[in-house]
């Protein structure tokens, strides 16, 4: 999920030193993760993304830290504002601390990492950050932001049958009930050659009777 290619350049064993945290924090693998982080970090000391996925892991780490685990978890978010000061136009700096008050159920606070790293990230990854997003958007109750980052991502992926349902979901939760049965009409219409016609019908007579 945090994959990506890093703003910071490295090279080198460095650099696959560095593909590896995020693959061994996907595994849970968080020791073996902090181990890679360090050895990128004794040549690069403030490899921003590398500080930031090293405080990902020690996160992870912590609820095994039983009485330390609230030291754990402070001195990890030091390190990712570190992370982040070393390379503040990374959206993964951003997103790790996003994730991280997320994780912790701060979710006000977690979206306001989610939406600085939506305003840095590139193509391939906006899709993944405004996903996210729009999860933490309905856990605050956030239903405006909620629609707008649903609407971005159908703008982003038209042809995804899930982002037009996600947006009439959006305009149903705000009581926009007839802009969310344009958007289900307009659905049909531009894949009416595709559509399955039994089950694509009774899932409009479902929307139709519910609103």
């Amino acid at each position: 999920l945090l994959t990506r290619k890093m703003s910071q350049k490295l090279s080198g064993k460095a650099y696959k030193d560095s593909k590896n945290i995020a693959k061994c924090y996907e595994k849970k693998q968080y020791k073996k993760g902090i181990k890679y982080a360090d050895n990128v970090l004794k040549t690069y000391p403030n490899h921003g993304e590398s500080l930031s996925m090293k405080a990902l892991c020690m996160h992870g780490m912590a609820d095994k830290k039983g009485d330390e685990k609230e030291e754990w978890k402070k001195k990890a978010f030091k390190l990712a504002n570190q992370g982040l000061q070393s390379d503040i136009m990374s959206d993964m700096c951003w997103r790790v601390l996003g994730l991280m008050h997320q994780q912790d159920k701060n979710f006000t606070e977690a979206a306001k990492y989610y939406k600085n790293a939506l305003r840095r990230t590139g193509d391939n990854t906006r899709p993944i950050v405004l996903r996210d997003l729009s999860l933490l958007q309905i856990q605050t109750r956030d239903l405006k932001g909620f629609a707008e980052s649903r609407k971005k991502l159908l703008e982003l992926k038209p042809k995804r049958r899930d982002y037009w349902m996600g947006l009439t979901i959006s305009y149903h939760l705000l009581k926009q009930y007839d802009t969310a049965l344009k958007i289900i009409n307009l659905y049909e219409k531009a894949n009416e050659e595709k559509l399955n016609a039994k089950y694509e019908s009774e899932d409009k007579i479902e929307w139709n009777e519910y609103f």
